[in-house]
């Protein structure tokens, strides 16, 4: 189900494009990471819990396009939208084994959901800061090596 219904967010991300802009949109998607990875969590039923693990999926695939646009437009050199790739496939190698650490030391799953809701929040948190942390000094050296050309 989750293979299904995972490629209709980058569908929905091309759709939406920047209507709305890109901050809200990203915002939103890892907020329905936090909740749906949380409600996957209490689920007792293996028909619910493959259908709350496709929620997680699509907003990741939501989430990926939206958050390499907002990484254009912060810094656009493009060092960092390069890096996230990275970025993701090492979160991608590391969250099964601190999951199960985390679950070895507490013996409750329910933890790895509350951990994975609150990473996601932590995350929200440091997309308030990126203009901040990496878009005006960037920008600067766009314009000084003229790779960049503003209309």
């Amino acid at each position: 189900v989750s293979m299904l219904v995972g490629p209709l967010g980058p569908l929905l991300c091309g759709i939406i494009g920047l209507r709305y802009g890109r901050f809200i949109p990203t915002v939103g998607s890892l907020v329905v990471i936090a909740v749906g990875t949380v409600w996957m969590v209490y689920t007792s039923d293996h028909l619910i819990f493959a259908l709350t693990l496709s929620v997680p999926f699509f907003a990741l695939g939501f989430f990926y396009p939206m958050v390499n646009g907002l990484l254009v437009q912060y810094e656009p050199l493009g060092k960092a939208n390069a890096a996230s790739g990275g970025f993701l496939m090492l979160a991608m190698a590391l969250g099964v084994p601190v999951g199960g650490i985390i679950v070895e030391l507490t013996d409750s799953f329910l933890i790895v959901g509350w951990v994975s809701g609150l990473m996601s929040g932590i995350l929200c948190l440091l997309l308030l800061g990126i203009p901040c942390l990496i878009g005006d000094r960037e920008r600067r050296l766009a314009k000084n090596e003229n790779k960049i050309k503003y209309n």
